[in-house]
């Protein structure tokens, strides 16, 4: 019976710490792996997960310590060089972050995903582009601050620079997308970003958002909305 109550628990903590990190709420999700972990340290995945919620609070030292403990202890694998290629770049370690790219790349790498690692490694390999890319992180938190104040010209405006510095970065083109659709009711434009974004990064969340982008403005053809779901 103790065992019985003990995997409800262990199930229990895995999905609210996968939820909170669906919802953007990372230190909820990082709570949660943390107990966890301390739990099962054996538990599939955990130590993965609990390594993004901490990338996903800029927390890059003890996250790189948790994926570099994967990768040391499971070997080379496609989602785990690609992910330790990006905590270098948000990091800004261009060096370990192309090294990762190139892991990567070379590691079965899905197609889907080869020509956006391919330009994230030229631009750790160009210091000015580089730089912009810092900068355009800079404005992404800006635009996601003014947005959650309340200031949406500002939040466009530092959202549209972001993506003028650094078209790469992923993130700014879905809240670009949800601020247009949300807040500026341009579901064509929404739906435009959610598309950019999906080009560089199929992503499940960015999927939806298109849909919903789709729905809104009434432009999406059945077999457009066919064709965004098989990518």
């Amino acid at each position: 019976m103790k065992s019985f109550f003990s995997r409800l628990r262990r199930k229990y903590l895995e999905r609210t710490g996968l939820n909170a990190y669906a919802l953007g709420r990372y230190s909820q999700a990082e709570g949660a792996f943390r107990t966890l972990l301390a739990l099962d340290e054996d538990s599939p995945g955990v130590r993965h997960n609990l390594a993004l919620a901490l990338l996903a609070q800029e927390k890059f030292s003890p996250a790189e310590e948790l994926f570099l403990g994967e990768l040391a202890r499971l070997g080379d694998h496609f989602p785990r060089l690609r992910v330790l290629g990006d905590l270098y770049y948000q990091w800004g370690k261009p060096d370990q972050a192309a090294d990762m790219y190139r892991r990567a790349l070379a590691e079965d790498c899905p197609c889907q995903d080869r020509a956006f690692l391919e330009m994230r490694r030229e631009i750790c390999r160009d210091p000015e582009r580089f730089h912009q890319a810092g900068l355009s992180r800079e404005r992404y938190r800006r635009g996601n601050s003014a947005m959650e104040a309340g200031d949406i010209p500002g939040a466009r405006q530092a959202l549209e620079e972001a993506l003028r510095l650094d078209r790469s970065n992923v993130p700014a083109w879905n809240n670009l997308g949800t601020l247009l659709l949300n807040h500026c009711k341009d579901p064509d434009g929404a739906a435009a970003a959610f598309r950019e974004g999906l080009r560089l990064q199929p992503v499940p969340w960015l999927q939806s958002n298109l849909e919903k982008a789709l729905q809104a403005c009434g432009s999406g053809s059945t077999s457009e909305r066919e064709s965004t779901k098989e990518r």
